[in-house]
């Protein structure tokens, strides 16, 4: 469960995919693909990372692809 303003929401069912694409220590390089609804919310990066346990690392976020469904 996560929290943001004020509202408490579970972030998994917004995740629909994470995976590890390459490991060059100290780098590792992360493929997410999140959900972005008016009614489910959205995922964001920043947010996994978090509760990963990694919200402290020094990361760069590149978006690859923005998806639209009709």
């Amino acid at each position: 469960m996560r929290e943001r303003r004020g509202k408490s929401y579970d972030l998994r069912p917004l995740v629909l995919s994470l995976s590890v694409e390459s490991v060059r220590p100290p780098c590792m390089q992360l493929a997410m693909c999140l959900l972005a609804d008016a009614n489910a919310g959205t995922g964001r990066p920043d947010e996994v990372l978090a509760a990963l346990g990694w919200g402290d690392a020094s990361v760069q976020i590149h978006r690859r692809k923005l998806g639209f469904q009709t």
